[in-house]
Order: C-alpha cells, then sequence, then structure tokens
C-alpha cells in the first residue's frame, strides 16, 4: 500500500445526492418488472460529481488505483444563506450573530454520497475500502467561495490519530 497522502480542492458548491427516482422496468417475455432507481440527467447534482471526479484524476495522475482500506477527510464549504450578511451600509458583511457551521441541509452523509460516488473508480477501487477519515461542513467565510478540500491518506494514519485519543482520555 502507498503511504501517501493525495489532497486536493474542488472549485465547486457541494451539493449533496438527491433521493433517487424510481421507475418501473418491464421486462419482456417470461421477466418479472422491477423497480430500477436513477438520478434524473439534468439534476445539477452530476455536474458537480463531474467537476469532482475531473479534481480527483488530476489528483491521481501517474498513481496506480489499488485495492486499500483508505481514510478521507473532506471538507465542505458552503455559501452561505442572504440573512447571514448586514444591510445598507453592513451590506456584505457578514454578520457577528452568523454561524460558522451548518447545522441545517444538506445532510452530511448526503454530501458524502454524492462526493464518494463521483471519486469511484479514481481514487478507489470500491467505496467499501473508505475505512475511515472526518468530515466538516461550514460556511464561506470572507474572501472565499464554495470548494470541497479533500484528503486521501491510508488507513493506518487514522488509526493512529485514533489510538492517541483514546490514549489522552484514559490519562485525564
Amino acid at each position: 500500500m502507498s503511504g501517501e497522502a493525495i489532497a486536493f480542492v474542488v472549485r465547486a458548491v457541494p451539493l449533496a445526492q438527491p433521493r433517487q427516482r424510481i421507475r418501473v422496468v418491464h421486462g419482456g417475455g417470461k421477466k418479472k418488472p422491477f423497480a430500477m432507481g436513477y438520478t434524473a440527467k439534468l439534476d445539477p447534482v452530476n455536474a458537480y460529481k463531474a467537476a469532482v471526479s475531473k479534481a480527483a484524476s488530476h489528483a491521481m495522475s501517474g498513481r496506480d488505483l489499488a485495492p486499500q482500506p483508505l481514510a478521507f477527510d473532506i471538507l465542505y464549504v458552503l455559501a452561505r444563506p442572504k440573512n447571514h450578511y448586514g444591510t445598507g451600509k453592513n451590506a456584505g458583511q457578514i454578520k457577528d450573530s452568523a454561524p460558522d457551521f451548518v447545522a441545517i441541509k444538506p445532510d452530511l452523509d448526503n454530501l458524502d454520497k454524492s462526493t464518494l460516488d463521483a471519486m469511484k473508480g479514481i481514487m478507489f477501487v470500491d467505496d467499501a475500502e473508505v475505512c475511515g477519515g472526518q468530515r466538516l461542513k461550514r460556511y464561506v467565510r470572507p474572501g472565499e467561495s464554495p470548494m470541497v478540500v479533500i484528503s486521501r491518506y491510508p488507513t493506518e494514519w487514522a488509526e493512529a490519530a485514533w489510538a492517541e485519543r483514546l490514549a489522552n482520555k484514559a490519562n485525564m
């Protein structure tokens, strides 16, 4: 396994994987009809996934893809709603009362679904290889644009960090 970390930034608005639409597919002859889930072709999440795939491909250029346990740290930086900003002479200024972290939708697990789906076959063979990592979603800070910051590293590094946390807790 490669002991190297790979980090990259996706300059795109993070989008969560929407709920799948369901359609009934009728088989021919004796085949029974079955339900099939899909994401609409024009759904904006498809453009987001394409941006993640492109950035991941660029980050992986020249590296072999081999099944291995991996960890991913992912920072989702989302646009602030208008009510986070002042008005009048304070227009464009973030209010002191505006939160830093996103405690509303999109759900973190659905952001992970779209992001990890976009990296499958590029950063890892199968998403079952993702064994650890940290996630955070926050709002943009002054001078920032919405983006996703992704770090991929060997799972052993994540395990070492957990072992250190547990050892520190035992010494409290």
